[in-house]
């Protein structure tokens, strides 16, 4: 099969595709022989290397044929083609592009076919967007008229279980009330006082949802009524765009609430603001790049212990973050590196201040 495989002639629309697919096909051919030789001398040993060798080169060749036919097959469909194949696309074409020369043609009409795959996106985006305005609007009339009209036209048996249904419901709610109440130690008053400024938040998420995000609040130390207000907001907007990445949107949202407290931006922003920006920044990247969501924010909690104190901002954790996930590299091993690396420099200040070519009163600075 693999023998076939490497014989096999197969054109990409992509030239630097082309060129690498060629390479990996030569490197199979060259490997065959070599497995062949081995097999006539039997030596067991070296065939099993060359063959798991060979098979790795093979997954990388049907690798690159699926990912080019698939960018293909999603810029011929550019308006039907779904956001998680648009998403796919942009991710190769951008990986594709910083390849390339960019004084070359091709480059330049990567280019443009990565721009219309993230107008693509940004155009998906903005519908969603209007829809859950829209759905928001429509949920609201639906909640405040429902009441009305099931009182009319329910019949004593259908008005019964539907009593019953809102006992439950309120005694649901009521219990989502106390837990906002017990982690951030607000009255219960001020707490319904707060629910009440949550249902102006034109958002499709339910009632009980945003009570959710105002106990996570709580949970990172976040108690002023204002604040918690101001999370929820934040929180809302993050978890549409980051939690299908991130785990869920609570999870997403606790572990940015934790960045925006190390990196102390909430003191420099505001907690609303703070969460908005990292939550961006992520996103803007994840879009941008071959990164990962979650990679994003594991290399940054993972080099938060250290990167504050030596004074380096998350925006540049974030950045490094996104080329180091880009070039393959394993979150747990790439910020364990940078963390001895930075411990390191204030142990060994005279040494790398000399391999920087500087003066240590610099280097310090």
């Amino acid at each position: 099969m693999v023998n076939e495989q490497a014989n096999v002639k197969v054109t990409l629309n992509s030239q630097q595709a082309q060129k690498e697919l060629e390479e990996l096909q030569g490197e199979m051919k060259r490997l065959i022989a070599l497995k062949k030789k081995a097999e006539e001398k039997g030596d067991v040993t070296g065939y099993k290397l060359i063959d798991k060798e060979l098979k790795k080169v093979n997954r990388q060749a049907n690798k690159l044929v699926r990912e080019n036919q698939d960018i293909e097959k999603t810029l011929r469909n550019i308006n039907g083609a779904s956001i998680n194949d648009l998403r796919k696309a942009q991710r190769a074409l951008t990986a594709q592009t910083n390849k390339l020369n960019r004084e070359t043609k091709e480059y330049t009409q990567k280019r443009k076919e990565l721009k219309l795959v993230k107008d693509q996106i940004r155009s998906i985006n903005s519908e969603y967007r209007q829809q859950q305005s829209f759905l928001g609007r429509l949920s609201g009339s639906f909640n405040k008229y429902f009441g009305i009209v099931t009182a009319g036209a329910a019949s004593f048996a259908g008005l019964f279980l539907g009593m019953r249904k809102a006992i439950s419901e309120y005694s649901e709610f009521d219990d989502k009330l106390a837990d906002v109440m017990k982690t951030t130690g607000l009255t219960r008053d001020r707490v319904e006082a707060l629910n009440q400024e949550l249902e102006k938040i034109d958002t499709r998420t339910s009632q009980e949802n945003l009570l959710g995000l105002a106990r996570v609040a709580g949970k990172l130390g976040i108690t002023a009524e204002k604040d918690v207000l101001g999370f929820v907001r934040a929180a809302d907007q993050i978890s549409v765009a980051l939690g299908e990445d991130l785990g869920g949107a609570e999870d997403a949202v606790r572990e940015l609430g934790k960045l925006t407290d190390i990196f102390r931006l909430k003191e420099a922003y505001g907690m609303e603001d703070a969460l908005l920006k990292i939550g961006s920044a992520i996103n803007e990247l994840g879009m941008a790049s071959t990164a990962n969501e979650g990679y994003l924010v594991e290399f940054t909690k993972r080099t938060a212990g250290i990167a504050p104190q030596a004074g380096v901002s998350a925006q540049n954790i974030l950045g490094m973050a996104a080329t180091l996930d880009a070039l393959g590299q394993k979150a747990e091993t790439s910020s364990t590196a940078y963390s001895k690396l930075m411990t390191t420099m204030t142990k060994k200040t005279a040494e790398f201040a000399n391999i920087a070519g500087m003066g240590i009163e610099e280097f310090n600075q």
